[in-house]
């Protein structure tokens, strides 16, 4: 090959791939798929390989007596706390052969924007969705949304925590509550190594702490939000990490900023 005239002065060879800003590093993931995939995608996205080291598995419970109540015509408020939650109370719907056309009378309230989006696209808009999501402030919002006498129906898993249930029935709301589903762990790489390792809820700490007793050496915990913090807390004295925005994308940012800090005390 001959290059003549100012051809010979440009550069010829391929650009060099951009260096991601989480290159290089590795980040256990714990929770179920429906958490886990869309924070590895991000994570990917970034640079870092994702590594599931403990599933989850969603069992759906069958339905229990009272689903009647949802189709009776009185107004009453179906709150819901999870996208895995969605889907189970719209397949036990089916399996109660009630017709989501008769629930005319029932408002709906999501604990946070991703069980909001779960519900969008069953083609319900949320009424009631708090800022922060959390059980505590959802509780509160229903607190000054509810109208007296309008009863709350909780539909959630089973090992979920009687904080909401508690600020409701303190204020005097009639609760009756659902367990749609149960929630399964099981080790998949609890020995890979990681320099993080993100906890999507506080039953996914309490059943890693329960199979594997620690995290990996030398890994960095992060959590999705204060509920599992304080989870983890209860379970280690060792720093941990919480994300601002309680999402998959809050976590993947979170290990984020927490990556370029420790780069920059590096240099």
């Amino acid at each position: 090959v001959i290059v003549v005239g100012a051809a010979a002065a440009l550069e010829l060879c391929a650009p060099a791939a951009p260096v991601l800003p989480l290159a290089g590093v590795r980040v256990g993931l714990v929770g179920t798929p429906a958490f886990t995939e869309r924070l590895a995608r991000r994570l990917e996205a970034l640079g870092a390989a994702a590594v599931p080291c403990m599933t989850a598995r969603v069992r759906p419970l069958p339905p229990q007596p009272g689903w009647e109540r949802l189709a009776d015509g009185r107004s009453c408020w179906v709150v819901l706390t999870s996208r895995n939650g969605v889907g189970c109370f719209f397949d036990a719907l089916a399996a109660a052969r009630i017709d989501v056309r008769r629930l005319h009378a029932c408002r709906f309230a999501a604990i946070g924007p991703a069980t909001a989006e779960a519900l969008a696209q069953r083609g319900i808009t949320a009424d009631l969705c708090p800022e922060q999501a959390t059980g505590a402030e959802l509780a509160r919002a229903l607190c000054a949304a509810a109208g007296l006498g309008e009863e709350i129906l909780l539909f959630r898993a089973a090992e979920s925590s009687p904080e909401m249930r508690g600020i409701l029935t303190a204020q005097g709301f009639s609760v009756r509550e659902y367990t749609l589903y149960k929630t399964e762990y099981a080790a998949a790489s609890p020995n890979a190594e990681a320099d993080y390792l993100a906890f999507a809820s506080a039953g996914g700490v309490r059943a890693w702490f329960s199979a594997c007793g620690a995290a990996p050496k030398g890994a960095v915990c992060v959590c999705i939000g204060p509920v599992t913090a304080r989870a983890l807390a209860q379970q280690t004295g060792a720093p941990f990490l919480t994300a601002e925005d309680i999402s998959a994308e809050g976590v993947a940012e979170c290990i984020l900023r927490a990556h370029r800090h420790k780069k920059a005390q590096e240099e």
